[in-house]
């Protein structure tokens, strides 16, 4: 059954056919659609409205009259929601995309506490058994420290299928010219490093290891991008 979401007064069309008035179509299970006293097309649930189809074109949740997909002359929005999807995004800002169209973050930590303990698996995710390219993100903001070590260590299977195994990401210190391995410091300080990264389809994990050393607290924070 197809529903033309378009209402006039109290005239809904549906399957090319007019109802008018306040008819009642009922459908599978406990549901109908009717026209609401809105004058919109309502979809109900044991008698309850849950959703509506209105003369301006939204899809609504008829609690406090929130969006769900509204639209007008330049944009579509979503509100009072998650986006679900199990495709790809193929156009952005009327442009053509590659890859997945727009980056996807399938892990990330945010400030959490750090010390010179190192943490084995401070972010972990495994991907589907399908080769891709990924972007690894880290930054680190050291608040104490006597001889601190800031270092992150990278393991994953690369796209020749070879392990890489806790190998250091570049990093740079903010307000320092030259990136390095692993900083030592002894006073408050922030770093950050990405880098991108192929993988094979092993399914393999990619995993993002805390090293630590020396006295130190802080904050350190890390994402899994998928780029294509």
């Amino acid at each position: 059954m197809t529903v033309d979401t378009k209402v006039y007064g109290q005239t809904a069309w549906v399957e090319g056919l007019a109802y008018v008035g306040l008819p009642v179509l009922n459908l599978p299970g406990q549901w109908t659609l009717q026209v609401d006293s809105s004058g919109d097309l309502g979809v109900y649930l044991n008698g309850v409205e849950e959703y509506r189809f209105t003369t301006a074109g939204n899809l609504e949740s008829p609690g406090g009259g929130n969006y769900i997909v509204g639209t007008n002359a330049s944009y579509v929005s979503i509100y009072g929601g998650n986006l679900f999807t199990d495709g790809i995004v193929k156009q952005f800002n009327g442009i053509s995309t590659a890859g997945l169209g727009t980056d996807a973050t399938y892990a990330a930590a945010l400030q959490t506490a750090v010390t010179n303990t190192g943490v084995t698996s401070f972010l972990s995710y495994t991907p589907p058994g399908t080769a891709g390219n990924y972007l690894v993100n880290v930054s680190a903001t050291v608040t104490s420290a006597t001889s601190g070590v800031v270092e992150f260590e990278l393991s994953y299977h690369d796209a020749a299928g070879a392990t890489v195994t806790t190998v250091p990401i570049s990093l740079f210190q903010l307000g320092t010219a030259s990136p390095a391995l692993s900083f030592t410091t002894s006073a408050a300080s922030r770093y950050g490093g990405s880098m991108l990264i192929d993988i094979d389809n092993s399914a393999s994990a990619i995993t993002i290891k805390w090293v630590g050393g020396g006295t130190l607290a802080g904050f350190a924070s890390a994402s899994i991008q998928q780029i294509q």
